[in-house]
């Protein structure tokens, strides 16, 4: 029942149904809840710029646990112009805001967002799994100017930092991220599941490998 009154608020892509779809978000593993809140979802994130006054007391509330959520309907309701914002929210010290809002940063693809995520990316203060994930929504920008960092980053024995450096190469789409790949298989005692990702990173960049 919550699921089917879910899909028909979220069918109406009426704001006057934002705040019951809004109480509905939860982070849950429990398969009753998930789809409610995939449904919710949805129909937040076709709302558009006049969510947005709903969602910014919610990511201020820190004891509010739809706060991570903020982050993708941010970037669904205000595009371009949710990047302050969501380079604000970099620095929340819930680190599963932190890691949403550089995840959103890196779907957007605005070049304001190169310089905050690099300085996160590179802070050792910050965990690792946060880092991780600014590394990849550096390479999803496409911005030439990640390879370096990417590159080195390829060295780490940090399962986080390294699986960032490996989406955020095969997400950059640059040829000359191919080698660093390539490296990381050359190394003894590699993870298999990390030999898996690589893989999948080449099979990606293979058709912008220069001939």
């Amino acid at each position: 029942m919550r699921l089917e009154a879910a899909r028909q608020l979220a069918m109406s892509h009426n704001l006057r149904a934002a705040p019951v779809l809004l109480a509905a978000l939860e982070e849950s593993s429990d398969p009753r809840v998930v789809p409610v809140v995939t449904v919710a979802l949805e129909g937040l994130e076709a709302l558009g710029a006049e969510l947005a006054p709903l969602l910014f007391p919610i990511l201020e509330d820190a004891t509010d646990p739809r706060r991570v959520f903020m982050p993708l309907l941010l970037r669904a309701s205000l595009g371009e112009a949710a990047v302050p914002h969501l380079v604000e929210a970099l620095n929340d010290a819930q680190p599963a805001v932190a890691i949403n809002a550089a995840t959103q940063l890196g779907q957007v693809r605005s070049p304001d967002s190169f310089a905050p995520l690099l300085a996160l990316a590179q802070d050792p203060a910050r965990p690792a799994s946060v880092r991780g994930v600014a590394a990849a929504s550096l390479g999803n920008l496409r911005d030439a100017r990640a390879l370096p960092f990417l590159a080195g980053l390829t060295d780490t024995d940090d399962p986080d930092l390294l699986a960032g450096a490996i989406d955020g190469l095969a997400d950059l789409r640059d040829p000359a991220g191919i080698p660093f790949l390539e490296s990381i298989l050359e190394r003894p005692g590699i993870d298999p599941r990390i030999v898996r990702a690589v893989r999948l990173g080449l099979l990606a960049m293979e058709r912008y490998r220069e001939r």
